[in-house]
C-alpha cells in the first residue's frame, strides 16, 4: 500500500479473478469498469477513489496491482 497524498493517489496490490479483470475493460455488463467509483477505507479514514489503472496483473497469483485516484465529493 503505497498513498501520495499531494496527489490523493493510493497504489494497491488487490486480489482479482480473471474473469473480474476482463470485465473491468469491457463496456457491457453492470460490473465495475477501470473508471468505476470505490469507496476505500485507509488508515482508518474512508474516502471514494476512482481506479485509475491497473499498472500490472499476474493471472497465476491473481493479484492486480491498482492505482486509485481520490475523488474530491464524498
Amino acid at each position: 500500500l503505497e498513498e501520495q497524498a499531494t496527489r490523493g493517489e493510493l497504489t494497491c496490490s488487490i486480489y482479482l479473478s480473471p474473469q473480474e479483470y476482463v470485465s473491468l475493460f469491457g463496456p457491457e455488463g453492470d460490473g465495475a469498469t477501470i473508471r468505476s467509483r470505490f469507496r476505500l477505507q485507509v488508515e482508518g479514514n474512508s474516502s471514494l477513489f476512482r481506479l485509475e489503472a491497473i499498472e500490472e496483473y499476474d493471472p497465476e497469483s491473481m493479484i492486480a496491482r491498482c492505482v486509485f485516484r481520490q475523488l474530491l465529493e464524498d
